[in-house]
């Protein structure tokens, strides 16, 4: 009944079906329908802190970047827009990016280099109109984002 060609077929059956669920899951993510036009992300509260918490950086850093502009300390620049460059992306836990939808990942990504086109511009020379041009791209990215999803508390039960 079950002897090694059967159970080698079932291993690479399991193993396939393994790979399946976990490529499905790392390209849909862990959504639910919303009450808006939105796809709705289900994250823990301590996984959404965490989302939530690198928003805020895009934001703050944003604000700085416009003061150094307004300022003219085009010098500082570059190191403002280097901290939520795609080095960051290495501190997302691996647990909170399967829950992640593939476009919102691929969202956050190209926010993450558009902070480090930034950074390498501001290094070569940048004028204060390039600054806000490249402002205005970052924030694209986060509107995009916000426009199609929204976290939400996973129902714990």
């Amino acid at each position: 009944m079950f002897n090694a060609k059967n159970l080698s077929i079932l291993a690479i059956l399991l193993w396939v079906v393994t790979i399946a669920a976990i490529g499905t899951m790392m390209v849909k993510g862990n959504t639910v329908a919303s009450d808006d036009q939105r796809v709705a992300i289900e994250l823990s509260l301590a996984d959404k802190k965490f989302v939530a918490k690198e928003m805020r950086s895009f934001l703050n850093t944003i604000m700085l970047v416009s003061q150094a502009a307004g300022e003219n300390r085009m010098e500082d620049i570059s190191e403002l827009a280097y901290k939520n460059g795609m080095h960051e992306v290495e501190m997302v836990p691996p647990r909170i990016l399967v829950q992640l939808p593939m476009e919102f990942k691929q969202i956050g990504m190209e926010v993450h280099n558009r902070f480090d086109a930034l950074s390498k511009k501001a290094k070569e020379g940048i004028t204060q109109a390039e600054v806000n041009q490249a402002l205005g791209d970052i924030i694209n990215g986060c509107m995009a984002c916000h426009n199609s999803y929204q976290i939400v508390l996973k129902d714990i039960k």
